[in-house]
């Protein structure tokens, strides 16, 4: 082989390893981002429990209440009966 087809190898086997290099640092970064995502969706999610829940033990206690004033209603119905 001539010898300026062994400098045009070397050149496209730079040039190949290059891409493989940013190709990886590519796939790098998408996992990176993919971590933060998940992360901020694990976050929301977390917060998103927490809220619910407090909005629950909010609901039992106002069912708790109503159920007693239903009570205190029946028992002043019976009573006048």
């Amino acid at each position: 082989m001539d010898q300026w087809v062994y400098g045009e190898l070397a050149v496209l086997s730079l040039m190949v390893f290059g891409l493989f290099g940013i190709a990886m640092a590519q796939k790098n970064r998408a996992n990176q981002v993919l971590i933060a995502g998940q992360t901020q969706i694990s976050e929301l999610r977390r917060h998103t429990i927490i809220r619910l829940e407090h909005e629950n033990a909010e609901l039992k206690s106002m069912l708790r209440a109503h159920k007693g004033q239903l009570a205190h209603l029946s028992r002043l119905l019976e009573s006048k009966w």
